[in-house]
């Protein structure tokens, strides 16, 4: 789990494309609302296929919102959204779906410092989170 590059993602254009709260609003990642940097993230940043995407600050209607990486675009993991880098033997997808699930989002709002207009959920809360993922042969 990490948190994105804090560069400037409110460019409308730039070289390097960040991903931003808006990139995920509808659960996938979309590349028409992405935001640009003229400062090149580190490449750690770089988002690979099956990584996913958590909004940890906004709305509490919103907050907890998942997608997964599946294009190939070149964009980069932007600020106010952590990335879940699933291990080698882990499933993305099956990751992705039960993040999704109801109880996993009822957790996540139970969890969530709230304020007046938005809520957050810091690492640390969500470092200590089990999520149980099946074996291969499961």
């Amino acid at each position: 789990m990490k948190s994105g590059f804090t560069g400037d993602s409110r460019l409308n254009e730039g070289p390097y494309k960040l991903t931003r709260i808006e990139t995920i609003s509808t659960g996938s990642v979309n590349i028409n609302k992405i935001g640009y940097s003229n400062v090149e993230p580190p490449k750690e940043s770089l988002l690979n296929t099956g990584d996913i995407l958590f909004s940890n600050i906004n709305s509490l209607k919103h907050i907890g919102k998942t997608a997964i990486y599946q294009v190939d675009d070149h964009l980069y993991h932007g600020m106010n959204l952590l990335r879940f880098i699933p291990e080698n033997n882990s499933f993305p997808l099956f990751i992705y779906y039960l993040l999704n699930t109801y109880s996993k989002r009822k957790w996540v709002k139970e969890h969530a410092n709230q304020a007046v207009n938005q809520a957050s959920i810091n690492q640390t809360e969500l470092g200590n989170w089990i999520v149980d993922v099946p074996t291969k042969d499961e």
